[in-house]
């Protein structure tokens, strides 16, 4: 997830509310592609019978 960090770091602004910002959505999407990523591991998983 380091990738969503730099991705977001490339387009941040030169004043501490646009870091504010990209540090924020940064950090949600992170989260969000971490249950996302789960999810599909657990589907895989289960159809393969290792669950």
């Amino acid at each position: 997830m380091g990738l969503v960090g730099c991705y977001k770091g490339l387009f941040t602004g030169n004043n501490s509310a646009s870091l504010g910002k990209s540090v924020t959505s940064s950090v949600v999407v992170s989260i969000t592609l971490i249950v996302v990523c789960d999810a599909i591991f657990e589907i895989c998983f289960s159809l393969l019978g290792y669950r």
